[in-house]
C-alpha cells in the first residue's frame, strides 16, 4: 500500500479516536448515541484490514502491542484513582484482570485492548485451520451472533470483555474484506457517500442505545448496518479530508500531520484520554456546571477536547522517547519484564488471600470472647414510643420498605425465604417486576445470601440504600416494633444483613468497601448485625466482624481532613469535611463498643473521639484550651469544618442539609453506647448547642440579602413555626429532608440543649411540626397508591434518599425509646 493510502487511514484512526474523546467529555444528546453507533466497531474494521495470517510470533506479537500496554498502564490508573479518591477497592483488580467491561476507574476505554487481542487471536485461528471460506463465513456469523447473545443470557460478563470479541469477529472479517476490495468500496463518490452518510444518521437515530462495551446493541440488524456502514463512510471521507486540507487550507499539511501523528499513535489517546479529561475539566467545571449558557458549555467542551488531546500528545513523547517505552511493549526487553511483573503480581495477590484466610480463622477463634452483648429489659423493648405520629411513620416506613422497596429493587421478594408479601394489593408495576424476576434469580431462591450486584467501582448505590434498610429493619425486630415482629421479617432481615457482610472485601475479593463513604454502610450493617447477633450462624458472625474490624482499622493512622485549617486559611473550598468526620466516626464506636476486648479498642476510641471533635468543630474550638472527654481541644484539632456562628458549607453553599447531617452522624455514638451500657461521650453532642441555635434564630438575610426575615427553620408571617425548610441559594437536593431535621430536635430536646431558644420555639415544638410534615407526606397517594413512601418523583434528587430519610427517623425512634427507658442516661455528659 503505497504512503498516501497509509496517510488516509491513520487520518481516520485520529477522527476516531477524537470522536471517543468527545464521547467521554460529554458531549450528549443525539451526538453521543450517534458515536456509539460505530466509534468501536470501526477499530475492530481497521484492525481485520491490516491482521495478518496466524504465525508463530503472531501471539508474541500480539501480546507486546495489547496485553503489555493494558497491564502497565491499567496498573498505573489504578495507583491514580487510589492516589486521588484516597481508598482501594478490591473490586478494582477484579475489574482490571476480570471483566474489563466493568469500567476501569478513570481508564474505562482501556477494555479495547484485551478484547482486540482475543477476536484477532480467535480470528486468526479460524483462518488457519479452516480452508474453506464458505465455512470461514458460517463459522464468523455464528461466533459473532453468540457473542452478542451472551449478554441477554448470563448475568455475568466474561473475562477480558472476551464476548464483545466474539460478537467483533465479524467486524474483524469484514476489515479483511474491506482490504481485499478497496479499491470499490474506499473510493465512493462523495456525493453518494452524503446521501449514505444521512440515510445511516436517520437508521442510527431509528435504533435503541448502543454501548459495545456493555453488550448492548438494540436492533441487531441496524446495529452492524450503521457500524459497517458508517465506518466505510467515514474512512471515504477521511481520504477527501487529505485532499480539501491540501487543496484548500493554507498550511493544510500541517493539519493532516497532526491527525495523522494521532492515528499513529492512537493507543495513548485510548489508554489516557479518560484520565486527562478528569484533570482538564476540572479547570472548566464553572463554566460546565454552574452554567446555564449552551454557547460556552459547548466551547469549554471544545477547550478540554483540544487540551485533552495536548496532554496525551505529551504523554506518547513521554513513552517513545524515555525507558518508559518497556511499559508499552516497545523495547526488546518488554516481554520477559511484563512476563516477570505478571508472575510477582499474582503472588502478591495470593499471598494477601492467605492473610485474609488466617485472619478469618483468627476471628472465629476469638469471636464469643470479643463480642458484647446487648442487654435490655423485654418489658422495655415492648413499649411503644409513646408517641402515635412517630409509631404510626415507623409503621408506614416498614410497610413501603417489605411490600414495596423489597420487591422494586432487585426483586428480593424472590430471593427471600418467604413468599411475595400479599397484605396488600400490589399495583401491575410490581407484579411485571415479579414476573420477570422469576428466571433471573432462580439459582437464588431458597439460599443463605441474596443476590446484590456490584457493577460500579463506588458502590453507593449498590450498598448505601440496603445498608439503610438493614439498620432499619433490625432496629425495628429488636425493638418489636407494631407488628413486625415476625419470624418472616426476622429471616429477611438477618439474611440481607448476611448478605451485605459476605460480600464485602474483608470476606470477598470482588466486594464492596475501603472506598468513600464504606466506612458508614459497614456501621449500618453491623449495627444491625449486633442487634440481630443471636440470629445469625457463626460463618455470618465471622464475616461481619471481619467487616467491622476491618473498616475500623482503616482510621487508626487517618489523617483527619478540615474544611480550614488553625489559621483559617480554606483547605477544601465550599465543601466540609463534617459530615465525613461524623460517619466515618460511627464505624469506630460500633467496633470498640462490639469488640471491647480487641487489641485496638483503645486506639479506635481515641480516633472516634478526634473524629467526633473535628465534625463540629468551629474556629475557635481549633485554639482553645478547653477539654472534652480528657481532650485539650487546641492538642488534637489541626482547623475547623463548621463556621462560627454554627452554620455548615458545602456545595459551595450555606447548607442546612448538612448542619443535621453532621450531628445525624455523630448520633449513632449515643445510642451505641446506650446499648453496650457504656457512657456517653461528650464529643458526640459537641457544639450542637450552636449549631442548633443557628437553625432555629440565624437571620439568613446575614448570608443573602434576599433571604432577610428568614432562618433555617422556617416561621411563618406571625413568627409561628412553620414546617418549611429554608437555605440561602439553591437547595440542590431538594427540600423536605425530615428525618434529618427530626433527628436532631430528638437530641436537642432528650439531652435539654435548647435553653437559650425561645419557649415558643424549643426543640420538642420543632419536631412534632417535622414529624407532622413527614406522616402527611406518606399518607399522599403516589401513582394512584400510599405506600409508606416519602418523596415524589422531582421532590428529591439525592441517590438512597428514601431510605436515608427512614434510617434518619428510626434513629430518632431508638433514641426516644432509650429515654422512656433510661432517661437518667440523657443527662449532657460532663468534660
Amino acid at each position: 500500500m503505497n504512503n498516501k493510502r497509509i496517510d488516509s487511514v491513520d487520518i481516520f484512526k485520529a477522527i476516531g479516536i477524537l470522536l471517543m474523546i468527545m464521547g467521554h467529555i460529554g458531549f450528549g444528546g443525539f451526538f453521543s448515541k450517534w458515536i456509539h453507533a460505530f466509534h468501536m466497531p470501526m477499530f475492530f474494521i481497521i484492525s481485520g484490514f491490516f491482521i495478518s495470517s496466524y504465525s508463530p510470533n503472531f501471539l508474541n506479537k500480539k501480546i507486546l502491542g495489547l496485553i503489555v500496554p493494558y497491564f502497565f498502564i491499567g496498573l498505573f490508573h489504578i495507583v491514580i484513582f487510589v492516589f486521588i479518591t484516597k481508598s482501594f477497592s478490591n473490586r478494582c483488580i477484579y475489574t482490571f484482570l476480570w471483566e474489563c467491561t466493568d469500567n476501569i476507574p478513570i481508564a474505562g476505554a482501556l477494555w479495547f485492548l484485551p478484547s482486540l487481542f482475543l477476536a484477532e487471536l480467535i480470528y486468526s485461528l479460524i483462518i488457519k485451520n479452516i480452508p474453506s471460506i464458505n465455512i470461514q463465513n458460517i463459522t464468523i456469523g455464528i461466533i459473532s451472533i453468540t457473542g452478542m447473545a451472551l449478554p441477554l443470557f448470563l448475568s455475568i460478563r466474561l473475562p477480558w470483555a472476551l464476548d464483545v470479541a466474539l460478537s467483533c469477529t465479524g467486524f474483524i472479517h469484514f476489515g479483511k474484506y474491506l482490504q481485499e476490495h478497496k479499491e470499490k468500496l474506499l473510493k465512493l463518490n462523495p456525493y453518494l457517500c452524503t446521501v449514505l452518510f444521512l440515510i445511516l444518521t436517520i437508521t442510527i437515530k431509528l435504533n435503541g442505545a448502543i454501548n459495545l462495551r456493555l453488550g448492548q446493541y438494540s436492533n441487531w440488524l441496524l446495529y452492524w448496518v450503521n457500524a459497517i456502514g458508517m465506518t466505510v463512510i467515514l474512512w471515504n471521507f477521511s481520504q477527501q479530508l487529505e485532499i480539501f486540507l491540501t487543496k484548500f487550507i493554507h498550511n493544510g499539511r500541517f493539519f493532516i500531520q497532526i491527525l495523522i501523528k494521532i492515528g499513529k499513535n492512537s493507543l495513548y489517546f485510548l489508554c489516557f484520554n479518560q484520565l486527562c479529561i478528569l484533570f482538564t475539566s476540572n479547570l472548566f467545571n464553572h463554566i460546565t456546571v454552574y452554567s446555564n449558557n449552551k454557547l460556552f458549555i459547548l466551547l469549554a467542551k471544545l477547550g478540554i477536547l483540544l487540551l485533552v488531546t495536548f496532554e496525551c500528545y505529551i504523554i506518547h513523547y513521554i513513552f517513545t522517547l524515555t525507558p518508559c517505552k518497556i511499559f508499552i511493549g516497545k523495547n526488546k526487553n518488554s516481554l520477559v519484564f511484563f512476563k516477570n511483573t505478571f508472575t510477582i503480581f499474582i503472588l502478591f495477590l495470593l499471598s494477601i488471600s492467605s492473610y485474609k484466610f488466617i485472619k478469618n480463622q483468627k476471628y472465629k477463634e476469638n469471636l464469643k470472647l470479643e463480642i458484647s452483648k446487648i442487654h435490655l429489659p423485654d418489658e422495655f423493648i415492648a413499649a411503644k414510643s409513646s408517641n402515635n405520629k412517630l409509631d404510626s411513620l415507623i409503621n408506614n416506613s416498614l410497610n413501603y420498605i417489605t411490600n414495596y422497596f423489597w420487591i422494586e429493587n432487585q426483586n428480593f421478594a424472590f430471593q427471600s425465604s418467604s413468599k411475595i408479601p400479599n397484605k396488600i394489593d400490589l399495583p401491575p408495576i410490581y407484579k411485571t417486576k415479579i414476573e420477570k424476576s422469576k428466571k433471573s434469580f432462580i439459582n437464588w431462591e431458597n439460599t443463605n445470601y441474596l443476590y446484590i450486584p456490584l457493577k460500579e467501582n463506588r458502590n453507593e448505590n449498590a450498598i448505601r440504600p440496603w445498608s439503610h434498610i438493614s439498620f432499619t429493619m433490625a432496629s425495628a425486630d429488636f425493638f418489636k416494633c407494631l407488628k413486625v415482629n415476625d419470624n418472616d421479617f426476622r429471616q429477611k432481615t438477618c439474611k440481607l444483613i448476611s448478605s451485605l457482610a459476605k460480600i464485602h472485601c474483608s470476606n470477598y475479593f470482588l466486594g464492596w468497601g475501603d472506598e468513600w463513604q464504606s466506612a458508614e454502610w459497614a456501621e449500618n450493617i453491623g449495627f444491625g448485625a449486633w442487634l440481630e447477633w443471636d440470629n445469625l450462624t457463626l460463618r455470618d458472625k465471622i464475616n461481619i466482624a471481619n467487616m467491622i474490624i476491618h473498616e475500623a482499622d482503616r482510621f487508626i493512622n487517618y489523617k483527619v481532613p478540615y474544611y480550614k485549617d488553625k489559621s483559617g486559611k480554606t483547605l477544601f473550598k465550599g465543601d466540609t469535611k463534617g459530615e465525613e468526620n461524623a460517619w466515618n466516626s460511627r464505624i469506630l464506636a460500633l467496633a470498640y463498643c462490639m469488640f471491647p476486648e480487641h487489641e485496638h479498642a483503645n486506639l479506635w476510641y481515641i480516633k472516634l473521639l478526634e473524629l467526633l471533635l473535628s465534625s463540629s468543630a468551629r474556629p475557635t474550638d481549633a485554639n482553645s484550651t478547653r477539654t472534652v472527654d480528657g481532650i485539650v481541644l487546641n492538642q488534637l484539632l489541626n482547623g475547623s469544618n463548621i463556621n462560627e456562628d454554627g452554620t455548615v458549607t458545602n456545595h459551595g453553599l450555606y447548607h442546612i442539609d448538612y448542619m443535621t447531617t453532621v450531628y445525624e452522624g455523630m448520633s449513632d455514638s449515643i445510642f451505641i453506647f446506650l446499648l453496650a451500657g457504656k457512657k456517653i461521650p461528650a464529643a458526640a453532642l459537641f457544639n450542637l448547642d450552636i449549631v442548633y441555635d443557628c437553625l432555629v434564630n440565624k437571620n439568613l438575610g446575614n448570608l443573602d440579602s434576599k433571604k432577610e426575615g428568614h432562618h433555617f427553620y422556617e416561621r411563618n408571617e406571625n413568627g409561628e413555626i412553620s414546617s418549611e425548610l429554608n437555605m440561602p441559594g439553591k437547595n440542590d437536593w431538594g427540600g423536605k429532608w425530615y428525618g434529618n431535621c427530626y433527628l436532631i430536635d430528638t437530641e436537642v430536646e432528650l439531652f435539654k440543649l435548647d435553653s437559650t431558644i425561645s419557649p415558643n420555639l424549643k426543640a420538642h415544638k420543632w419536631a412534632e411540626t417535622h414529624l407532622s410534615a413527614a406522616l402527611n407526606m406518606q399518607n399522599r397517594e403516589i401513582n394512584g397508591k400510599t405506600t409508606g413512601q416519602f418523596f415524589k418523583k422531582d421532590e428529591n434528587n439525592f441517590i438512597s434518599g428514601e431510605t436515608y430519610m427512614i434510617h434518619s427517623f428510626m434513629k430518632a425512634y431508638m433514641l426516644r425509646k432509650l429515654a422512656l427507658q433510661n432517661p437518667e442516661s440523657f443527662i449532657l455528659p460532663s468534660n
